[in-house]
């Protein structure tokens, strides 16, 4: 019993746990709240819905079986289901035939398994009267979207990478590096799985975080520090210029 205390207790103090209940308030979100988790099985999402199981908030688990990699998509939907079972969560799947549909609306493989997922979220939301989707987008991610951006061409919206709310989604983890979320799922054995295609670099994201990110951690020791005070300037920029704008 001291052992369960003691475990408690330092997850409490974790900083992603930490990062998380405290963003849940600022994003709207109470514990009266029904929240819809977007579960691939990955690291972070595994985190992010152990997290705000444990915090008391009511939560739902989606799982999209993209069927990208035969059995390996099959036993992902499988490890998410029988994590939840366990947990008490309850679980929804869709599976859907990622090629055809890409083929079918003339869509790269990344962006229909996005529409896939924004579309089927959307319409749980509306059937199953859901009041936040919550998705696992961390720091590393919304650095690697501001760069991705800034070399495609972008404004001061491109700048300000993922923001931690958008209608009814909701991203309690923006300001946890993906270093941070690895630190936790090792310390509490948070059990999850790893899609093989984000190892390799046939996809630009993947060459940054490989490549590209790891050179400027190099350049600039402080780089994940230094990147979330100006993401954090120029969000409060925006949405300054955005009220003025609108007040106009």
């Amino acid at each position: 019993m001291f052992n369960l205390l003691l475990i408690m207790s330092v997850e409490l103090t974790h900083p992603v746990s930490n990062a998380v209940r405290k963003a849940m308030p600022m994003l709207g979100v109470t514990k009266a709240s029904k929240i819809l988790v977007g579960a691939s099985g990955g690291m972070d999402s595994m985190v992010l819905l152990y997290i705000l199981h444990q915090s008391g908030y009511s939560v739902s688990a989606a799982h999209v079986n993209f069927n990208l990699r035969e059995s390996e998509s099959l036993n992902d939907a499988l490890f998410v289901r029988n994590w939840c079972l366990e947990h008490d969560i309850p679980f929804i799947e869709l599976s859907k035939d990622t090629k055809s549909y890409a083929e079918a609306n003339n869509l790269n493989t990344q962006t229909a398994a996005r529409n896939i997922r924004y579309e089927w979220w959307e319409y749980l939301v509306h059937t199953h009267q859901f009041d936040f989707v919550a998705t696992a987008h961390h720091l590393d991610d919304t650095i690697e979207t501001v760069f991705m951006n800034l070399f495609r061409g972008t404004g001061m919206k491109g700048l300000r990478g993922i923001p931690p709310a958008r209608d009814f989604y909701i991203r309690p983890m923006l300001d946890c590096s993906r270093l941070a979320i690895e630190s936790f799922a090792t310390s509490f054995d948070i059990p999850f799985r790893t899609d093989a295609s984000n190892l390799t670099d046939h996809y630009q994201r993947n060459r940054l975080r490989h490549h590209f990110i790891p050179m400027l951690e190099e350049l600039y020791p402080g780089l994940h520090t230094s990147m979330r005070h100006t993401l954090h300037r120029i969000n409060l920029e925006w949405d300054g210029w955005e009220y003025a704008y609108s007040e106009w």
